[in-house]
């Protein structure tokens, strides 16, 4: 990767970990792509609208050039893929990393 290039960033998931994070990249200069499958956070964020109670986030939301998309497509130019997708804990505090796994196919399926 040449120097002068800007490096880009797709952030799996923008739930209250990946949104903030996706922005922060951006706010550090990273071409940012933000891939969200539920399709009413989506609109949300399409609409510059938060789909975090976070009011940093809120502010933030309605200035950025960061672009969502449900098409894991866009991680095909991505120098840095992130993946911030839940991964809740059953009764035993074991986590389930099925949408972890997911995620990572999804990924994998548009890799260079």
């Amino acid at each position: 990767m040449k120097s002068e290039a800007k490096c880009s960033v797709a952030v799996v998931g923008l739930g209250y970990v990946g949104l903030p994070l996706a922005l922060l990249a951006e706010s550090k200069g990273f071409d940012v792509v933000g891939i969200e499958v539920s399709k009413t956070k989506l609109a949300q964020l399409n609409n510059k609208e938060s789909s975090i109670d976070d009011s940093l986030v809120k502010q933030q939301i309605h200035k950025t050039n960061v672009v969502f998309t449900d098409s894991f497509e866009a991680t095909e130019n991505s120098d840095i893929v992130i993946i911030c997708v839940p991964t809740p804990v059953d009764a035993k505090k074991i986590p389930d990393l099925s949408l972890v796994k997911s995620a990572v196919r999804d990924v994998i399926a548009h890799m260079k």
